[in-house]
């Protein structure tokens, strides 16, 4: 089930469209919403994430879609080895994800100068439906629609951690 229009509107009506223009190394232009690090991820300025900026270089794991509980395995994997200095990473919510995609762009549906890795599939997000516990919302590569899909069926995931 696809969620309707006038939700997939709301969720980008609350600012979290990835509107960038140039992105320089270590340092972000005033205005300039992602600031690409050195260590292989890219600071949100806006929400405060910290978001791997291509998964695909954390091991041969999330070069591959997985199932959701691979998913929070793969993660804890990556606490476990305190990724970039940090024990905190998670799965992004559905609005995390959808503040990632770029409307302007499609299949991928995000800017590939910022985020890196494969755009193929969907992406796992870290929430359950609230109807079927054994479902989770994705949110799709290419347009950037969300869908709920059951855990066993199989995304791939872009860690993130909360910097504020």
């Amino acid at each position: 089930m696809t969620l309707s229009k006038e939700l997939s509107q709301k969720l980008w009506d609350k600012g979290n469209v990835a509107k960038t223009k140039e992105v320089r190394k270590k340092k972000a232009a005033p205005g300039e919403r992602f600031l690409i690090n050195k260590d292989n991820t890219v600071t949100d300025k806006k929400t405060g994430l910290l978001i791997i900026q291509d998964p695909t270089l954390l091991s041969e794991v999330f070069k591959a879609t997985m199932t959701f509980a691979a998913a929070e395995a793969a993660i804890a994997e990556l606490n476990k080895k305190g990724y970039a200095g940090f024990k905190d990473w998670r799965l992004p919510t559905v609005e995390e994800l959808v503040g990632m995609t770029d409307r302007t762009k499609h299949n991928p549906c995000y800017d590939t100068s910022i985020f890196k890795g494969k755009f193929n599939d969907w992406y796992w997000s870290s929430e359950t439906c609230a109807w079927n516990k054994d479902a989770a919302w994705c949110v799709s590569s290419d347009g950037g629609i969300v869908d709920f899909f059951g855990k066993v069926s199989r995304s791939y995931v872009r860690p993130v951690r909360s910097c504020q």
